[in-house]
């Protein structure tokens, strides 16, 4: 698992630990949430504490409601299930076996490696 420096964290003033309010079937994109304190913003990244797959929020929310993501929910999400919003781990691996690095300005080195979501 890898937290990613510009997707993993909020960009909203979110607080408070967030939680599913009810069952969550498979394919769902509109999830009741309660527990929230401030906003998620559209962009944001979740994850739920019962499987690895990472979403993305795309309409705001402010306060207990439904959050709106994509994709769909791959798996059902039991009630009262933690969503992590903030440092969000993704779980990957390699996309490819091409790994490259260069020497750039003040001697800094840029390291490039390809991930894919592995869910």
């Amino acid at each position: 698992t890898i937290v990613l420096p510009e997707i993993s964290s909020k960009s909203g003033n979110a607080t408070g630990t967030v939680r599913t309010n009810g069952v969550e079937a498979i394919g769902q994109t509109s999830i009741s949430i309660d527990g929230l304190s401030g906003t998620l913003k559209a962009g944001d990244m979740i994850k739920f504490a019962t499987h690895n797959k990472v979403y993305m929020i795309v309409s705001d929310r402010a306060g207990n409601g439904q959050l709106t993501i994509q994709p769909s929910l791959i798996s059902a999400v039991p009630n009262n299930t933690i969503i992590t919003y903030d440092d969000v781990p993704f779980t990957v691996r390699l996309n490819n076996d091409v790994q490259a690095y260069d020497l750039g300005l003040a001697s800094m080195v840029d390291y490039e490696v390809d991930f894919i979501e592995a869910i």
